[in-house]
C-alpha cells in the first residue's frame, strides 16, 4: 500500500462488529404479541388535564403458568388522537407513574409497566422509594439468575428478557388499542437495562416509528459491569445467551428512527459497545454527554428525547444532530475534524471534546476518563475543529463533536478513536542476539522453529519466511493447535518478529511469549475501539494503547521487552512478568504487569503435549521458556524473528 501523508477517516465505516442480524421470529412469537392483551383496568384519576389508571394486562406463561403485567397508562383528556409512547424502566426500577404522567402533559399516550413481575399498591409511583410488591401471578424478576442463569433451547422463554420483550409488545399493543391513540405514531424509550431492552426491541417490533434507548445498549460480554457475569460461563452458555438475549443481534433490523443518549463515562454500558449498536442503525442520531450522571431522573429529564421524538411524529422542530464525524491530518501534524449537521439545522455553537485517558482501570475500562474541551466554528450547517499536533500526536486520542442549536438543545456526533502514524521496525538480529528464523548475515536460512513433539515444523517455508499451518484429524479436519516454538529458551529478552496477514480471514495468530502469554496478531484494521483481543493487546490482560495494525499484505513489526514473572521453590509468582511491546512502531503496551496466564487456549493447556508438559514443568522451577507462534487456522506468515537475551542478574 502506498504510503500517503494526507488522510481521510470517516468513522463507522468499518467495524468489527459482524453485520448481520438474528430473525427475532425465531425466539417470540411476533404475531402472537402483536394481538390485544386480555387486561383488568383500575379507576381512572384525572388531575391538571390527564387521567391516569392502573391496569394489569397477560403476559406470557411463565414455568407452566399464566402471568399478569402490571402498568400505568397516563393519556391527555379529551379524545385525541394522541401518539403514543412505552416507557421501559431499569434494573430496580418498576412502573413509574411520574414518568408516564411527564408524557400525558406533553401531549402523548404513555404506558410504563413493572417487568420484575410485580405491582404498585398506591395509586402513584416516583424515582423514590414506592409500595412495590411482588405479584403470585407475575413473571420473572430482574435478578443476575433471572437474567444470566444457565438455559437452553428448550426452556429459555423462562429467561427474564424473553418476558421483557414480550411484555413491552404486549404494552405496545394494548396501547395502540386505546381510543384516542393513533396507532401509526408511536415511540419508546428505556433507561439502563431498558436502554439495552429497547435498543432490542427497535430491531424486533415493526410497530415503532422511534425508539430511544438511554444508557443502555448491547454487546455486553465485550465490554460491560456484567462481564464478570459472563466469564464464569461456559462457551456454550456464552455463546447461546449472546445469540438470544444480546442487541446487538437484533438492532441491526432496525427500520425505525433511533436516538441513542449517554453519557461519555457510563459505569454500566461504555462508550466503546454503545458505540457499536449506533454503528448497527442506519437511521441514527446521539447525544453524548460529558459524565452524564446514572439514574432514572436524570435518563428520563434531557429535553432533547421529547424534541427528537415530537420531531419523528408530531412534525416538530429538529435536533441539530449531526453526521459522522471526518479526521484528516494536517502536515503539520495537527487534526482537521468536521462534521455536518443534518435536517437543514444551522447549529448556533458547537464544541470538541477530547480525551487521552486510558481509562479508570489499567484493562481500559470507560470509567473515570477525563474529558477536555476545544472551541469548534459553524459555518451554517458545517462544524469544524483543529486539534493541535501537540495533541494529535498523543494516544490514545478519543474526540467528539457537539452542537447546540438556538434553544439549547444538544446533539453530537459519536466518538471516534483517532488514528495513528504506523512505521513498522525491520531491523536485523543485533550483536548478541539469536535469530530464531530468516536470513543471516552469510546469505543461509536458518529456522530454529520446533513442533509441539521437538520435532522439526511442518509449517510451509516459502522464501525466507514461514506459514502458519494447521494439522488436521483423522478426519481431515483442521486442528489449529499447530504451534511450533524456539529452540531456545530464554528468561527476559527483547523479542522481535516480522508477520503479514492473508489477504482474506481474520489472520489470528501471535506470538505466545514462553507459551503463557500471547501478544496478539489480528487483522483488527476496521476496529472501533481498543480490545483485549485485537492486535497489539495483550490477550485477555490488556488492550492495546491504539489500533497499530497494517493491513493485509503489508509486513508489520512487533517489539517486546519482556521481563518473566518469578516465582518461589512452590511455583507461586512471587514477583509479576512485565512486558512494553510496540507493534508497528507505536508503544500498545507500556511496562503493564501480569501474573498467572488467563487464556484457556495457551500451548500447555489446549491441544498439549507430553513433551511440551515436560518443557512447561522445567520453565516452571528455572523461569526460562521458548517463544511459540500460534496456529489458528490462517496462513500468516513470519520473517526475522530474533531475541537478544537480557543479561543474567548479578
Amino acid at each position: 500500500m502506498k504510503k500517503i501523508g494526507l488522510f481521510v477517516l470517516v468513522w463507522g465505516l468499518l467495524c468489527l462488529t459482524p453485520s448481520w442480524a438474528k430473525n427475532p421470529a425465531e425466539v417470540w412469537n411476533l404475531e402472537a404479541l402483536k394481538q390485544v392483551p386480555a387486561a383488568q383496568w383500575g379507576e381512572p384519576l384525572e388531575k391538571e388535564g390527564i387521567v391516569t389508571q392502573k391496569v394489569w394486562f397477560a403476559g406470557e406463561p411463565y414455568r407452566g403458568k399464566a402471568t399478569r403485567v402490571f402498568a400505568f397508562v397516563s393519556r391527555p383528556s379529551g379524545e385525541g388522537p394522541f401518539p403514543g409512547i412505552v416507557l421501559v424502566h431499569g434494573g430496580g426500577g418498576t412502573a413509574f407513574s411520574v414518568w408516564a404522567e411527564k408524557w400525558a402533559q406533553a401531549g402523548y399516550a404513555a404506558i410504563a409497566m413493572d417487568l420484575a413481575g410485580c405491582e404498585i399498591v398506591e395509586n402513584t409511583s416516583t424515582e423514590g422509594k414506592d409500595s412495590r410488591r411482588r405479584m403470585e401471578d407475575g413473571g420473572p424478576g430482574q435478578s443476575d439468575t433471572e437474567k444470566f442463569g444457565d438455559f437452553n433451547d428448550q426452556n429459555y422463554r423462562d429467561m427474564w428478557t424473553y418476558h421483557a420483550i414480550a411484555n413491552i409488545m404486549k404494552a405496545h399493543s394494548l396501547l395502540d388499542s386505546l381510543p384516542g391513540v393513533d396507532p401509526h405514531r408511536t415511540a419508546a424509550t428505556g433507561i439502563s437495562w431498558g436502554g439495552y431492552l429497547t435498543t432490542m426491541v427497535a430491531g424486533i417490533d415493526d410497530r415503532f416509528q422511534v425508539v430511544v434507548p438511554v444508557y443502555g445498549c448491547g454487546n455486553l460480554e465485550r465490554n460491560s459491569v456484567w462481564m464478570p457475569q459472563f466469564q464464569k460461563m461456559s462457551w456454550p452458555l456464552l455463546t447461546r445467551w449472546n445469540d438470544y438475549f444480546d442487541p446487538i443481534r437484533y438492532v441491526g433490523n432496525a427500520k425505525c428512527r433511533m436516538f441513542f443518549v449517554n453519557g461519555t463515562d457510563d459505569f454500566a454500558y461504555p462508550l466503546d459497545i454503545h458505540r457499536t449498536c449506533f454503528d448497527k442503525v442506519p437511521n441514527a442520531d446521539v447525544r453524548l454527554q460529558i459524565h452524564m450522571p446514572h439514574s432514572h431522573t436524570h435518563g428520563w429529564n434531557p429535553p432533547e428525547i421529547q424534541a427528537y421524538i415530537d420531531f419523528i411524529l408530531r412534525d416538530g422542530k429538529p435536533l441539530p444532530c449531526l453526521e459522522k464525524l471526518q479526521v484528516r491530518r494536517e502536515n503539520d501534524g495537527s487534526f482537521r475534524v468536521t462534521a455536518q449537521a443534518k435536517y437543514g439545522v444551522q447549529p448556533v455553537s458547537a464544541r470538541l471534546h477530547y480525551t487521552t485517558d486510558v481509562g479508570g482501570y489499567s484493562q481500559g475500562k470507560w470509567q473515570i476518563r477525563q474529558w477536555k474541551t476545544l472551541p469548534a466554528e459553524c459555518e451554517g450547517t458545517t462544524l469544524t475543529a483543529t486539534i493541535p499536533a501537540e495533541i494529535a500526536r498523543q494516544y490514545p486520542l478519543r474526540i467528539f463533536l457537539d452542537a447546540t442549536d438556538a434553544e439549547g438543545r444538544l446533539a453530537s456526533t459519536h466518538y471516534l478513536l483517532c488514528p495513528v502514524e504506523k512505521k513498522p521496525a525491520f531491523t536485523t538480529v543485533p550483536e548478541g542476539g539469536i535469530l530464531l528464523l530468516g536470513t543471516d548475515a552469510t546469505g543461509n536460512f536458518v529456522n530454529r522453529f520446533l513442533d509441539k513433539q521437538g520435532k522439526k515444523t511442518d509449517w510451509k517455508q516459502d522464501g525466507n519466511t514461514l506459514i502458519s499451518t494447521s494439522a488436521t484429524d483423522k478426519a481431515t479436519n483442521p486442528v489449529n493447535t499447530n504451534h511450533i516454538h524456539s529452540d531456545v529458551d530464554f528468561r527476559d529478552a527483547h523479542i522481535h518478529a516480522e508477520f503479514q496477514l492473508p489477504p482474506e480471514g481474520p489472520g489470528n495468530s501471535g506470538l505466545y511469549i514462553h507459551g503463557n502469554y500471547e501478544t496478539q496478531i489480528y487483522n483488527s484494521c476496521g476496529a472501533t475501539d481498543l480490545y483485549k483481543d485485537m492486535a497489539g493487546s495483550l490477550y485477555n490482560f490488556y488492550p492495546p494503547l491504539a489500533n497499530a495494525v497494517l493491513p493485509p499484505g503489508e509486513w508489520q513489526s512487533y517489539d517486546i521487552d519482556y521481563t518473566a514473572p518469578r516465582r518461589d521453590d512452590s511455583g507461586k509468582i512471587v514477583q509479576p512478568g512485565r512486558i512494553t511491546a510496540w507493534l508497528n512502531g507505536i508503544r500498545v503496551l507500556n511496562d503493564v504487569s501480569f501474573e498467572e496466564p488467563v487464556s484457556m487456549w495457551h500451548p500447555f493447556r489446549y491441544g498439549t503435549t507430553e513433551y511440551l508438559q515436560t518443557k512447561y514443568e522445567r520453565q516452571k522451577k528455572t523461569g526460562f521458556g521458548p517463544l511459540f507462534l500460534q496456529d489458528h487456522g490462517n496462513p500468516v506468515r513470519f520473517r526475522n524473528v530474533w531475541i537478544q537475551p537480557a543479561l543474567p542478574e548479578k
